[in-house]
C-alpha cells in the first residue's frame, strides 16, 4: 500500500474527516433552475396549441428537457430530425402533455444533480487552498514556458491539449490537476467517492485509469469518501490496499505536493 494511501485511512477513520472534507466539497441546498421566460413563453404556447413540433423544439432551447428520453441528445444535435421522425416527435409530446404544464415547468427547473458539481467544486478549493503560492496560468504556453510551482487553469480540452503537446499522450478527457511542483509535473484525477459499485465503480475506475498511463509525470488520484473505511471489503478498497501509486485524500494533496 502506497504510504499517501495508508495516511488517508488513517485520516478518515478518525476525527472528524467528513467536517473537513466539507471544506473541498460544499455540498449545500440545490438551487432550482432559473428559466428563461421568453423561450418558456413559446413552449406554453406550443403546449396550448397542441403542435407536437414546435413544443419539442421549444423546449430543446431550454438548458433541461422535461424528461430522460433516450432520443433528446440526437434530437439536440440534429433538429431536422424532428421532421423527418414525426411518431417519435407526437410520443414524446403526448408523454408530456399528460405531465400537464406545471409538471413540465417543475421538471425543467430541476436542480443540477449534487455529482455534476464535483469537479468544479475540487477545483474552485484546489486553488483557493492547495495550490496558495503557485502562478495560475491560462495558456498553454504559459503553463509550459513558466517558471516556479504553477498549473494550467480552464477548460477539460485545454488540459487535454497541454498533455498531448508536452508528453505526446492523446487523453480520453482533460486532468483534474495539471501542474508542476518543485520542478516536477504532476498530473491526476479527483473523485469523491459516495458509494460502491455502479456509476461509483465507473467513476473510481475513470481515476485508476489515469495511474496506468505512461507519463513522465507523478500520477496521483485525489480520492475520497467510504473507499477509505475500515472494515470493507469491495472491489475498490481492495484495489488501493494493493496499490502502490499515489492514491490519497484531497485534504493530504499540499502536504504531498511539498515533499516533492
Amino acid at each position: 500500500m502506497n504510504a499517501w494511501t495508508a495516511r488517508s485511512i488513517e485520516l478518515a477513520n478518525q476525527g472528524s474527516y467528513l467536517d473537513s472534507l466539507h471544506d473541498v466539497y460544499p455540498m449545500q441546498a440545490n438551487v432550482v433552475r432559473t428559466l428563461d421566460e421568453e423561450a418558456w413563453s413559446r413552449v406554453e404556447a406550443a403546449f396550448e396549441s397542441n403542435d407536437d413540433f414546435v413544443l419539442i423544439d421549444s423546449l430543446l432551447n431550454l438548458k433541461l428537457f422535461p424528461t430522460k428520453h433516450p432520443f433528446i441528445a440526437y434530437l439536440r444535435k440534429d433538429r431536422t430530425a424532428l421532421r423527418r421522425n414525426p411518431e417519435t416527435v407526437q410520443r414524446i409530446a403526448t408523454m408530456l402533455r399528460s405531465y400537464g404544464l406545471d409538471e413540465v415547468r417543475r421538471l425543467c427547473s430541476i436542480p443540477k444533480e449534487s455529482n455534476r458539481q464535483i469537479g468544479p467544486m475540487f477545483r474552485s478549493w484546489m486553488e483557493r487552498h492547495a495550490l496558495t503560492g503557485a502562478v495560475a496560468c491560462s495558456t498553454i504556453d504559459e503553463f509550459r514556458s513558466g517558471r516556479g510551482n504553477r498549473y494550467l487553469a480552464g477548460s477539460d480540452e485545454l488540459k487535454k491539449e497541454c498533455v498531448l503537446q508536452e508528453f505526446g499522450h492523446r487523453l480520453v478527457k482533460g486532468p483534474d490537476i495539471l501542474l508542476t511542483w518543485n520542478g516536477r509535473y504532476v498530473i491526476g484525477e479527483a473523485k469523491l467517492i459516495t458509494d460502491f459499485g455502479g456509476h461509483q465503480q465507473t467513476q473510481f475506475d475513470d481515476a485508476m485509469s489515469l495511474l496506468r498511463v505512461g507519463l513522465d509525470a507523478i500520477r496521483i488520484a485525489i480520492l475520497d469518501g467510504v473507499i477509505y473505511i475500515r472494515g470493507g471489503n469491495s472491489k475498490m478498497q481492495n484495489t488501493i490496499r494493493e496499490s502502490t501509486h499515489h492514491i490519497m485524500s484531497a485534504l493530504l494533496l499540499r502536504e504531498f505536493l511539498d515533499s516533492l
